[in-house]
Order: C-alpha cells, then structure tokens, then sequence
C-alpha cells in the first residue's frame, strides 16, 4: 500500500479500469472489509465475505468518482 500511495502523491495517472479498480480498492474497498469485520464483532451483522465487502466500497468509490466528474 505505501507504492500505491507515494504513486498517489507524485500524480498518479488513472488511465485505465485497472488503474481504478486498484485506486478505488485502497481508498474505499478497504474501508468495507474493515466495516464489514467491525459490524460483524458487535454483532449487529453476519460476517460478509470479503469480495462482497470489498465490491460494496468499490461501487461507493466509483459513484463519488463520478459524481466529481473523474470518471472516463
């Protein structure tokens, strides 16, 4: 994750559905695994499995890249 952030923060050019879907993976895919784990520790949820949690913050991600005119 560090390669992936110092390429973030010398301008990172997101130039193909790949690039994105590794972007939107660090930035909110992780966020949903790490959600789906605390949901499931309080036991408010079923434990999801990790692709559907991951999907999950990568759908959210993608709508907020194109809700700011980002996507291509």
């Amino acid at each position: 994750m560090l390669c992936l952030c110092d390429t973030l923060d010398s301008g990172m050019q997101v130039e193909s559905i790949d690039d994105y879907d590794e972007y939107c993976h660090y930035v909110a895919g992780l966020v949903g695994l790490g959600l789906s784990k605390l949901f499931h520790a309080s036991g408010l949820e079923d434990l999801a499995p990790d692709s559907i949690s991951n999907s999950m913050g990568l759908f959210l991600q993608v709508i907020l890249l194109c809700k700011s005119d980002q996507c291509v």
